[in-house]
């Protein structure tokens, strides 16, 4: 209601000034007919009887007859011919009138549709429509630079995945090449070469795997199967799931619990999450180090604070982690095995659930932040079909 009496405010001068401007066309009409109607009856009488007189040498009595029975006896009819006249010239005189604010607002959005025009000033009682004009603009450009913004991230990720695909897939040719070249290879050697093509070929299904992933949570062809699950005991699981992996570099795990908390959500998903985020941490921690997890309840959300020890990472960059392909250091990518997807999808997949994920740069410590919703508020996405 208020946005329609705000609509109808907007357009108030310009309805005034065309309501005036007919009103006064009406008025001055009507004035003039009655001072036609008393002309007639006065002295213009007497000049039109003269006119006849002089003109057709028409008797006095001749000629008072002749005004009698064509103007005086029909007054009513050439008064209501002259008032209909009087109301379409009225009538002409606001249909140019509207013609004219078409006309401008058609020229304002020929400039607005011109690339890098900006739109003409219109009539003083149209500036709102100018106002419109200005925004649709705006929003013009907007789309423009996101459609072009699109364009250029879908020409990065494919420039990205091929770039991705192509190290590991030479890697698989070039041993196979010389297994098949060299038959009399020996065992050991056989074996090794074929234990190295066989990682390289997982590492491009996973790549694979990871660039479709990807696109089905853009094209939000995702579906969540939601339900109530332990937290606090997905979290231990994984961690026991690391362990393997941090041996390497003499790292640690360190949950802060004080008590079991729970979730609504697709846990499979959320474990995926938390699964890319402790890789994420372990690649990038310093030798002998602690990676700590934090949960707890803030309010509505529950908070997850996965922080590793390592270099700090410039502000302007922490955004850019979740970025598709983004690595922060790409000399360090095929030993970490990170295709700069594992952020990109970890986020997808909390803002399926209606969350939030960010970074932080601390001192000499790397923190990644996970806000989930307790009440499940879950955005829903169908599945295409």
């Amino acid at each position: 209601m208020k946005a329609e009496r705000h609509r109808k405010s907007d357009y108030s001068k310009f309805e005034r000034k065309l309501y005036w401007k007919l009103v006064g066309i009406l008025v001055l009409g009507f004035a003039g007919i009655l001072l036609l109607r008393e002309l007639l009856r006065g002295r213009v009488g007497d000049l039109v009887v003269d006119f006849l007189i002089h003109t057709f040498y028409l008797s006095v009595p001749d000629a008072h007859t002749i005004y009698q029975f064509t103007i005086r006896n029909h007054m009513e009819l050439i008064l209501a011919a002259v008032s209909l006249i009087v109301v379409l010239m009225g009538f002409r005189v606001v249909v140019h009138r509207m013609t004219r604010y078409f006309t401008e607002i058609s020229h304002g959005l020929d400039s607005v549709l011109a690339e890098g025009k900006e739109p003409p000033s219109l009539s003083p009682e149209l500036r709102v429509m100018e106002e419109k004009l200005e925004q649709c603009g705006q929003l013009l450009e907007v789309r423009e630079r996101k459609a072009k913004e699109a364009e250029e991230k879908k020409n990065d990720l494919v420039m990205y995945l091929a770039h991705d695909m192509r190290t590991p897939l030479t890697s698989v040719i070039g041993y196979l090449e010389l297994l098949e070249e060299v038959p009399e290879m020996p065992e050991a050697q056989r074996s090794r070469y074929l234990r190295v093509a066989l990682e390289k070929a997982g590492r491009l299904e996973t790549l694979m795997n990871e660039f479709f992933d990807i696109t089905r949570f853009n094209q939000q062809t995702i579906l969540l199967e939601r339900q109530s699950f332990s937290l606090t005991y997905m979290l231990r699981q994984m961690i026991e799931e690391f362990y393997p992996m941090l041996g390497d570099k003499n790292q640690k795990i360190c949950l802060e619990q004080s008590r079991e908390l729970y979730a609504e959500g697709d846990p499979d998903k959320l474990a995926r999450v938390f699964n890319n985020l402790l890789k994420n941490a372990i690649a990038y921690g310093d030798r002998d180090s602690e990676i700590r997890i934090n949960v707890e309840e803030t309010g509505k959300e529950l908070q997850i604070t996965i922080e590793n020890q390592g270099r700090q990472i410039p502000p302007q960059k922490l955004e850019l982690l979740f970025e598709k392909f983004y690595r922060l250091d790409d000399s360090r990518a095929s030993d970490t095995g990170n295709a700069g997807l594992g952020l990109a999808i970890a986020r997808e997949i909390v803002e399926l659930h209606g969350g939030s994920v960010q970074a932080e740069s601390r001192e000499h410590a790397v923190a990644f932040i996970v806000k989930l919703p307790k009440n499940g508020e879950v955005q829903k996405k169908t599945q295409s079909s």
